[in-house]
């Protein structure tokens, strides 16, 4: 048992309207690391952990399943119950995740600070502004930056970015790592999908490149097409296979993948991975790729280094933070030029591969710097920060 931190702060309501898959992972093992009297999640109601967990959970968020107004509706409800809790809770600290409708949530932020007025709003910025959506948000995200009492982001850089462009103090912004997700799949159903996708495509003996997870143009999804459509040692070479798996909801991108799958060294799964199917991908890749454009931190980069996988990402968000730690992989600038010349390294070089894998002091360092009871302590310790300077 750990010394205990929260003397002052005896409840911590957390928000997560998009609590379900990774994002609940992520909910699940915080919230177990944080010590208080009373912890209480109010998340989505596909929530799956809920038998499990070291908190109270209850499930607020449930959207229609109609389109469009119908999903706006349904958010609005529960946010209007979210107020009527929190009003008659009143939390020391009120822990958002994640805020699904920006210009509402931001009303419902002021609201908050009304009826709830000695309660201090933590937000933990997982990404500074919503994929795939360029700035159509970033004048209402400056004003919810400048309007929560705390900020927590994962990487340097993110911090550095939300001083710089979005004007936030830097003493209201602390840095705490996202802990590596270790999903909870089963592994016979995990092994059985591995072991008959390795033999169906015979990739014993051959290096298996993986772009795993959502496919989404931010993501470099595109430049690595054109990379191995365009480069005869790639496309044409009997010892390398690129894995693309994953849901892809742009149209277009879909196309393009469809088109390029007819290339005899790449294999393509384009739905919503389940988890078992997803972790079997992670196991079988050689190496993960995240050519990443724009991002500020992955659930696939930290879910591969879990399953103790080289990796090579752009340097991009805070990809290149865990080299902090030690040799993981390879880091590249996202350029066509640099992904090709980088791939084709790796290939000529399948010996360095095999050492980072088998560091098993590395993967030790790794595993010990993304603790989870480590970053539950470092949340402790700011939450408690932030509470002080209410009664200042």
């Amino acid at each position: 048992m750990r010394e205990f931190i929260l003397s002052k702060i005896k409840k911590v309501f957390m928000i997560d309207p998009q609590s379900y898959n990774n994002l609940a992972l992520y909910d699940k093992n915080l919230f177990d690391n944080i010590e208080c009297n009373k912890k209480v999640l109010l998340g989505n109601d596909k929530f799956n952990d809920s038998n499990k967990i070291k908190f109270e959970f209850k499930a607020l968020y449930k959207y229609s399943e109609r389109k469009y107004i119908f999903k706006i509706m349904s958010y609005l409800v529960s946010q209007l119950k979210l107020l009527f809790i929190l009003k008659n809770n009143n939390p020391d600290i009120i822990h958002f995740q994640w805020f699904k409708i920006p210009i509402l949530d931001y009303l419902f932020l002021k609201i908050i600070k009304k009826i709830s007025s000695k309660s201090k709003i933590v937000f933990t910025a997982h990404n500074i502004l919503p994929h795939d959506t360029g700035n159509k948000y970033k004048n209402i995200y400056e004003k919810i930056y400048k309007l929560v009492d705390g900020i927590i982001v994962h990487t340097k850089k993110t911090k550095d970015e939300l001083y710089k462009n979005f004007y936030v103090n830097r003493d209201k912004i602390n840095v705490i790592p996202h802990g590596l997700l270790e999903l909870n799949y089963n592994i016979n159903r995990t092994n059985d999908f591995m072991n008959s996708f390795i033999n169906l495509n015979k990739l014993d003996d051959k290096i298996v490149f993986g772009f795993i997870g959502s496919i989404r143009e931010n993501k470099g999804i595109e430049m690595l097409l054109e990379v191995w459509e365009e480069c005869q040692f790639l496309k044409n070479n009997d010892e390398a296979v690129l894995l693309i798996a994953g849901s892809c909801v742009n149209k277009d991108l879909k196309q393009k993948l469809l088109r390029i799958n007819e290339l005899n060294n790449i294999i393509i799964d384009i739905r919503f991975l389940p988890i078992d199917n997803f972790v079997a991908y992670l196991k079988v890749s050689d190496v993960i790729l995240l050519p990443y454009l724009n991002i500020s931190q992955s659930g696939v980069l930290l879910t591969a280094l879990s399953e103790e996988k080289p990796i090579l990402v752009s340097d991009r968000g805070g990809l290149t933070d865990p080299f902090e730690v030690g040799e993981l992989g390879w880091i590249i600038e996202p350029t066509k030029y640099n992904l090709k010349n980088k791939i084709i390294e790796i290939i000529n070089n399948k010996n360095y591969i095999k050492k980072i894998k088998n560091d098993n002091f590395l993967w030790n360092r790794v595993k010990k710097y993304y603790s989870w009871e480590s970053i539950g302590k470092e949340t402790e310790k700011f939450y408690e920060k932030i509470y002080n300077q209410i009664e200042k």
